[in-house]
């Protein structure tokens, strides 16, 4: 499961993305908040077997209550608090957090340049649309994995046969 302050781009009518963190996306979902429309579909962008990204449905949203996180940052200034079983995606394939050592490449969906903000450091193609994703996912080592704690965490489930979604750029597995 992710931290409730991870970052999630969500669009829901197919033209453009909203920053949402994984708490009020949750809540949203759940919901938690009358102004979300349950009946409109949200999709984010998942990573399917070539590597291409492609916007998915996110099907249920999954509060997991307060637990322990620890926080992966790459060299590029990327970071991430996740449960320390969640699966992320490796240059290896799928691997428990708990897993990931020092020097290990992180598979990336990198953001639009429109949400570079959110992720400081690092390097976006400035003739990308704000609204297309990249077309293919990009790679990063970790420079520090860190133990923070606990923290609220949330998953989502996507469409079959997606199990994945990218959460502060880095991909994620549906547990």
């Amino acid at each position: 499961m992710i931290a409730g302050e991870s970052i999630l781009l969500v669009t829901r009518r197919r033209l453009a993305y909203t920053a949402f963190t994984a708490q009020k996306l949750a809540e949203n979902m759940l919901g938690q908040h009358k102004t979300w429309a349950s009946h409109k579909e949200s999709h984010t962008p998942c990573i399917v077997e070539d590597g291409y990204l492609l916007n998915d449905v996110i099907i249920s949203a999954h509060a997991g209550g307060e637990a322990h996180v620890i926080r992966i940052v790459t060299e590029r200034g990327r970071a991430i608090s996740v449960t320390p079983t969640h699966s992320m995606l490796t240059s290896q394939g799928y691997r428990r957090a708990y897993e990931l050592a020092e020097q290990d490449t992180m598979v990336i969906a990198p953001w639009p340049r429109k949400f570079g903000y959110l992720t400081p450091g690092v390097e976006r193609d400035p003739a990308q649309h704000w609204n297309v994703f990249p077309r293919k996912t990009a790679t990063d080592r970790i420079f520090a994995i860190v133990d923070v704690g606990f923290a609220r965490v949330y998953d989502f489930n996507l469409e079959f046969p997606f199990n994945n979604y990218a959460a502060n750029e880095f991909v994620v597995s549906s547990d």
